[in-house]
């Protein structure tokens, strides 16, 4: 890729010299033509009109000839002049436009190095020891600033304070004068190969997004999930045989009380008005188990696409995959649960995402994008990205619904800058302009926020199809409704084609039943 933008930036250089050149070949030509500058001819020109009655009176009508003749070549100087002015002012004016493309060109060639940098710096600085590499090494680690520590759950402040947003930009160097995170550092983007899992290949994420949301998340019920939480020999077995045949991530063993226990449910849906139209939105929705510490974690992905239907269907595909091709193996085979390193994997995940399909828009000449919004469920937290106006909820029965993420849309901004009324979110003839997304640069700031988990909550993820036609009041009714996520995610899905299913719907819900001790 940066081999590509050298030779167009090389290539770029070579015409205007060459027209400059050929611009000051024609002037001195013209010059010599002429015999200087003004013209001798409009010199001469000037001097027989002055004289034209004395030279008619000593001519007569012989003297037309030839005056024609120099009106004639007077009008063709003028006119070769005017072309070569107006030709040298296309020229500085190309110089000028060159000039700055070259200089946004350079930017955008910086930005790509920075991009790849950052995407390679552990594979630069990776030293492999003698033998192979233990499996229970700690694998990666983030080269950004600690997050600021939150309040646990269950701690007197952690239900009276809200979600804390870091910028994902502001990930700065202090962890590189930290030692203990820079001994961790290691090629993480070598994960994929340190252990076989079935979602780490491309086809069987693409077969877990195709697969009805039923299929992909038939987690257990409310009574299956407390039998789980006390494990007997009896109940092992009955928990067993009723999950068994689901397509499920279903921890195998039985949780302990310490363990974070959550339920999911996902659906999508190309609305009402787009049904025959491709699908644009994409989601996964995994709870898994860590190797070493036998950790559950939860891991949701919404991505709604942009740039036309296929396109955008194709935008949002690529990134959901290539965010859970690096993020899975790296949570699944780490043992770490420091803040820096789980926000780390999942920013630099989502960096490598967008370079990949800003790498493919400027190959195929497209225009292709795409909104993402990110929960990590793991221990007592959950940490959030998003990039856009796809959106992440938390629903607690004590306190109600919380918006953690923000959009990066025109009208939040309008919003917040008191321009619009809330209301007017909804109907402003710019709601669907936003000023971030992935695929349009080689490296996108993106929001991260940790927030405290308790028992009882529930986190909503949705595409902006959801939340344009469901107002909050009704979102939050629904996720306080006492069913499970699977209902849950209908029932919000209904109510957006009962308020009119202007644009694809996608839809997670996660239940938190138990938080780790």
């Amino acid at each position: 890729m940066l081999g590509q933008f050298n030779i167009g930036y090389g290539v770029r250089q070579i015409p205007l010299p060459v027209r400059a050149l050929g611009w000051f070949c024609v002037l001195v030509i013209l010059v010599w033509v002429s015999g200087g500058f003004p013209p001798h001819a409009w010199l001469l020109l000037w001097q027989t009109l002055q004289q034209l009655p004395a030279l008619w009176a000593a001519r007569g009508p012989a003297l037309l000839a030839p005056l024609v003749g120099l009106a004639i070549l007077a009008l063709l100087l003028v006119a070769a002049w005017i072309g070569l002015l107006l030709a040298g002012w296309c020229l500085l004016r190309t110089c000028w436009i060159s000039w700055q493309e070259r200089r946004l060109l350079k930017q955008e060639l910086e930005q790509l190095r920075e991009a790849e940098v950052q995407a390679t710096r552990a594979a630069r600085h990776y030293q492999p020891g003698a033998g192979e590499r233990s499996r229970s090494q700690p694998l990666s680690a983030y080269a950004g600033a600690p997050l600021p520590r939150h309040p646990r759950a269950g701690s007197p402040d952690s239900l009276s304070r809200s979600p804390t947003a870091v910028s994902g930009s502001s990930l700065s160097a202090e962890t590189r004068a930290d030692p203990s995170l820079e001994s961790r550092r290691a090629l993480w983007a070598d994960f994929p190969t340190q252990i076989d899992l079935p979602l780490s290949s491309p086809s069987a994420l693409s077969a877990l997004m195709a697969a009805p949301a039923e299929e992909q998340l038939a987690f257990p019920t409310a009574a299956e999930a407390q039998t789980l939480e006390t494990p007997t020999p009896d109940r092992l077995a009955s928990a067993e045989k009723s999950v068994a045949g689901r397509r499920t991530e279903t921890l195998a063993s039985l949780p302990s009380k310490g363990t974070l226990v959550i339920r999911m449910g996902a659906v999508t849906d190309p609305g009402l008005k787009r049904k025959h139209r491709p699908n644009e939105d994409n989601l996964v929705a995994i709870q898994q188990q860590r190797t070493h510490s036998g950790q559950t974690f939860g891991l949701c992905v919404v991505a709604d696409g942009m740039g036309g239907h296929s396109n955008g269907r194709e935008a949002s595909r690529m990134v959901v995959e290539s965010f859970c091709e690096l993020v899975l193996p790296a949570l699944t085979n780490s043992i770490e649960n420091d803040e820096a390193f789980l926000t780390g994997v999942l920013v630099d995940a989502l960096q490598h995402a967008n370079l990949k399909l800003y790498q493919r828009n400027r190959a195929e000449k497209a225009d292709m994008g795409t909104t993402v919004t990110v929960a990590l469920l793991l221990d007592r937290m959950a940490y959030v990205l998003n990039v856009g106006d796809s959106r992440t909820y938390l629903y607690r029965p004590a306190t109600g619904l919380t918006q953690i993420t923000q959009d990066h849309s025109v009208v939040a901004r309008l919003l917040s800058a008191g321009s619009i009324s809330r209301e007017d979110v909804y109907r402003h003839p710019q709601r669907n302009q936003i000023y971030r997304c992935l695929g349009d640069r080689a490296a996108v700031e993106v929001d991260v926020f940790a927030v405290p988990l308790l028992r009882g909550d529930k986190l909503l993820l949705c595409s902006d199809g959801l939340w344009e036609m469901v107002r909050d009041p009704q979102i939050e009714h629904l996720l306080g409704l006492n069913a499970d996520p699977v209902t849950i995610c209908q029932c919000l899905l209904q109510a957006a084609l009962d308020g009119g299913g202007d644009d694809n719907v996608s839809v997670i819900v996660v239940e938190v039943q138990q938080v780790a001790a």
